[in-house]
């Protein structure tokens, strides 16, 4: 049995599309309900920011009639570096599902088992 699970075993689960039930099964009782609510945090914030990279995508980038792919890149790279990236694939219609991942990579924290 695993003795700890950590925020970022959860985020790694959710990012590799794993079952939650394999992080269940080999973590004691008493952290499953800590287990639950991070893996469904990460998931809220997984769609929030996915649902916001597409509204500033069209907001800002989509493009308008007749700008040549030139002019499209250049509105993209005057973007905030961070999001230049998740910009471009959307725009050249490629999944942004990793990248999305990645922007909500948590802080390190878990729970010990006190199980020798």
């Amino acid at each position: 049995m695993k003795k700890t699970i950590s925020t970022r075993d959860i985020w790694r689960h959710l990012k590799n599309k794993s079952p939650i039930e394999e992080l269940i099964e080999n973590s004691p009782v008493e952290y499953h309900e800590w287990i639950y609510e991070k893996y469904n945090m990460f998931q809220e914030m997984y769609k929030i920011t996915f649902a916001r990279c597409q509204i500033n995508y069209i907001n800002n980038i989509e493009p308008v009639e007749g700008l040549t792919k030139k002019e499209v890149h250049k509105k993209i790279f005057s973007q905030k570096k961070e999001v230049q990236k998740i910009f471009l694939c959307l725009y050249e219609k490629k999944d942004i599902s990793d990248l999305v991942w990645k922007k909500i990579y948590p802080p390190y924290e878990k729970m010990k088992s006190n199980i020798n």
